[in-house]
């Protein structure tokens, strides 16, 4: 089951908008550089994202995994050279999305659409239920493809359709 398909793929947004920052021949981008792309770049793609929380997350990157991100250019970059951390502070910006109405965060919206869709094939999905089972996603471990949290939250999700 790859529910976790949806926000990992949003993650590349980020990726792909820090990584574009390489691109400049000065040889790099600075952190406020990096966090106005990916700000602007989001908001070309329809997503709105708070400045102050993506320059948080760029800022906790290590060097070495900033360094990655801006030579790799073009969003080439393969999110699993990150550091663990690195591939969790990506996924973080996501998070920096406002708030839904129901109490979920950018990237727990995101999943709770995609289950909510997967899983109307199956018949009818109570919202209420998803939207407890989706409150208690570790997003870095479906980002992170972690096999135990994928199956769990497939598992809770599909206790929420009759």
């Amino acid at each position: 089951m790859k529910m976790w398909a949806r926000a990992a793929a949003v993650s590349v947004l980020a990726i792909a908008a820090l990584a574009a920052c390489g691109d400049d021949s000065s040889g790099g981008t600075s952190r406020s550089e990096a966090v106005d792309k990916v700000v602007d770049q989001a908001k070309d793609d329809g997503v709105e994202l708070d400045k102050d929380c993506v320059s948080d997350a760029v800022n906790d990157l290590s060097d070495d995994d900033f360094d990655k991100i801006d030579e790799s250019g073009d969003g080439e970059l393969d999110m699993e050279s990150l550091s663990d951390e690195g591939q969790e502070i990506v996924v973080r910006i996501l998070d920096c999305q406002p708030t839904s109405e129901s109490g979920l965060t950018g990237t727990q919206q995101m999943i709770f659409d995609q289950l909510k869709t997967s899983l109307a094939e199956m018949g009818t999905v109570d919202e209420d239920c998803l939207l407890e089972v989706v409150k208690t996603v570790d997003a870095s471990l479906l980002a992170s493809q972690d096999a135990d949290a994928i199956t769990e939250l497939g598992t809770q999700a599909q206790e929420c359709v009759s």
